[in-house]
């Protein structure tokens, strides 16, 4: 990247890229989740983490490629939708959530609403 080029700024195609690493960050933790009822070294169990590798080796080289077009300080908080998304998530595998926690992810969430809607890029 020549180093007088500026990364973009947010985009709905930034916000996605962001959405579908976290996305992948949270099927590797599922998977992990499920893998744990499995015997420890059964084949299914090594398939699964050789999955949960894979994944996150994915996920480390699409990061990269988005902070090469992406501000860091634009696209790094937008990762604190994998709270909402876990809870949700739980929600699926039978989890109890709290009201409390309820009232937190929605504070996290809107706060990660308003940073995508309102902060715009000082710099020109």
């Amino acid at each position: 990247m020549d180093v007088n080029s500026k990364p973009a700024k947010l985009s709905f195609v930034s916000i996605g890229a962001v959405f579908f690493v976290v996305s992948l960050n949270l099927l590797g933790a599922w998977i992990l989740k499920t893998a744990t009822s499995l015997p420890l070294m059964s084949i299914a169990a090594l398939f699964f983490l050789g999955l949960v590798i894979a994944i996150n080796i994915g996920r480390f080289l699409l990061w990269g490629w988005m902070h090469r077009r992406i501000d860091l300080s634009k696209s790094y908080p937008l990762t604190a939708m994998f709270f909402p998304l876990v809870a949700i998530l739980s929600t699926f595998k039978g989890e109890h959530i709290e009201p409390v926690q309820w009232l937190g992810i929605g504070i996290i969430t809107l706060g990660v609403v308003w940073f995508g809607i309102f902060v715009q890029d000082k710099k020109s």
